[in-house]
């Protein structure tokens, strides 16, 4: 279906939180927002914002679950995804790609470097 709409898909790799909300503020600058048809969007950008723990009075590493998680974790996906993002070197896809085979192959050694464990 989607290739019938022309609509192409990317699998990201799978990064730190803080770094795919560091690849936002990277990319935002270059958004424009249409002001009627982006104004949930817009509203939940905004209002997206760190969890806060009441027992040790400090923020969490995590987002407040709330409404505006969905369309903020959208704009964060879509700028890790943005040709800006990856140009401007944030992360290497190559080194990423040898990180997965790496996890994937956990407990193997590698065939590469054979006495290193």
């Amino acid at each position: 279906m989607a290739a019938m709409l022309n609509l192409h898909f990317i699998v990201l790799p799978r990064i730190k939180f803080s770094d795919g909300i560091e690849a936002a503020r990277m990319v935002f600058s270059k958004c424009w927002f249409d002001e009627e048809k982006a104004e949930h969007l817009v509203k939940a950008l905004k209002h997206y914002r760190k969890d806060y723990d009441e027992k040790l009075m400090k923020f969490k590493d995590r987002p407040l679950a709330d409404w505006s998680a969905d369309p903020a974790d959208a704009f964060r996906m879509m700028a890790l995804g943005h040709h800006d993002h990856t140009r401007l070197g944030y992360y290497d896809v190559e080194e990423e790609e040898l990180r997965l085979i790496k996890e994937r192959d956990r407990g193997y050694p590698d065939p590469l470097r054979p006495f290193e464990m």
